[in-house]
């Protein structure tokens, strides 16, 4: 049987980082980033840009950059649509808060699922948000912020969240 691999340009949005490059992925990439298996994040062609402002450490380009699958706190891949994720159908709009991040957007869950039980359904540490706006919580060294057909949000890192 062989496994069908892809190369998506990913932003990955960390606490103290953005990173973008490419990610090979196995099969979809909903059910990718999701798999027990894959404790690491292979980044190609990465750039890494710190978010703290004054820094001495500028941007850096890597060919090759690790990122643990704990550290993302928002996820964009990009050549992927909604449609293409296998999303549940339920969706609920919340607002989501990280540290570092405000999210804005429509979790899918299913059908019985209540705000309260987005982040808790299942147990992947990845869940899909549709119709996303991004703010950063303080100023940063990047500009980033903006808005996505579909992002993935990593649910350690959501501090506090509520009905949009």
């Amino acid at each position: 049987m062989q496994v069908n691999v892809t190369s998506f340009p990913v932003e990955i949005l960390t606490g103290h980082f953005q990173i973008s490059g490419g990610l090979d992925v196995r099969g979809n990439p909903t059910i990718y980033l999701n798999d027990s298996s894959i404790d690491v994040f292979a980044i190609h062609k990465a750039t890494l840009t710190p978010l703290a402002a004054g820094t001495s450490v500028g941007q850096v380009q890597l060919p090759l950059l690790y990122v643990p699958k704990t550290e993302p706190h928002v996820l964009l891949i990009g050549n992927f649509e909604a449609k293409q994720a296998q999303l549940l159908p339920n969706k609920i709009n919340l607002v989501a808060f990280t540290d570092t991040y405000v999210i804005k957007g429509d979790f899918h869950a299913g059908p019985e699922t209540k705000a309260d039980d987005v982040l808790y359904y299942s147990p992947g540490p990845f869940f899909p948000a549709t119709n996303a706006e991004i703010y950063a919580m303080r100023p940063l060294a990047a500009d980033l912020g903006g808005e996505a057909d579909l992002v993935f949000i990593h649910k350690s890192h959501v501090r506090t969240f509520y009905p949009g």
